[in-house]
């Protein structure tokens, strides 16, 4: 157990901040998410229109604004796999499938 330096309330260990009066413990664990680090409207269309691009903020962006960083990254690679599978299906319907050794067999023989 610990005690608020402001009020001297008892804490758990666990506890960044005083239940009693708010304040920090000073660990910095408490801290609030910075109004700098938002995900942007903007450069969430970009991710939905070009999904590599979620996975470039994400390396561009993780230092500075790492909770915004994460959601480029996930929307990104969700879409990546969502386009994948839509594209697959795609070429199931024209007779093509993107896996198949059939495929493959065809292509070996074209050459």
């Amino acid at each position: 157990m610990k005690y608020c330096e402001n009020c001297g309330f008892q804490m758990f260990d666990r506890e960044t901040r005083c239940p009693n009066c708010g304040q920090s413990d000073g660990t910095g664990k408490g801290k609030r998410k910075s109004s700098t680090d938002v995900v942007s409207v903007g450069w969430i269309i970009l991710v939905l229109l070009i999904p590599i691009a979620g996975i470039i903020l994400w390396a561009v962006k993780k230092n500075e604004q790492p909770s915004a960083a994460r959601t480029y990254l996930i929307v990104g690679i969700v879409l990546w796999v969502i386009n994948f599978i839509l594209l697959n299906q795609l070429m199931k319907m024209n007779g093509r499938d993107l896996g198949s050794t059939q495929n493959q067999n065809q292509y070996e023989m074209s050459l």
